[in-house]
């Protein structure tokens, strides 16, 4: 909910709490091989954009590796 809040202006905190629930309701009574599988899929999309962010910050990083280091 905080993170939903940071992003938004105002939050749909209800609708989040409902899908957050019917999330915990089938997760408790599904199968667990599609819920993995869901789970590493969302795993590997938070992963995307930091490699991204890494990709493009590494001359930055680079350049002031260089000026530190004389």
């Amino acid at each position: 909910e905080r993170g939903l809040a940071f992003l938004c202006r105002r939050p749909p905190v209800a609708a989040f709490r409902w899908v957050f629930l019917v999330c915990v309701v089938l997760g408790a009574v599904g199968e667990t091989a599609p819920l993995w599988q869901l789970a590493d899929l969302c795993n590997g999309l938070m992963a995307l954009p930091n490699l991204t962010a890494l990709l493009l910050l590494s001359p930055q990083v680079l350049r002031l590796l260089r000026d530190r280091t004389g």
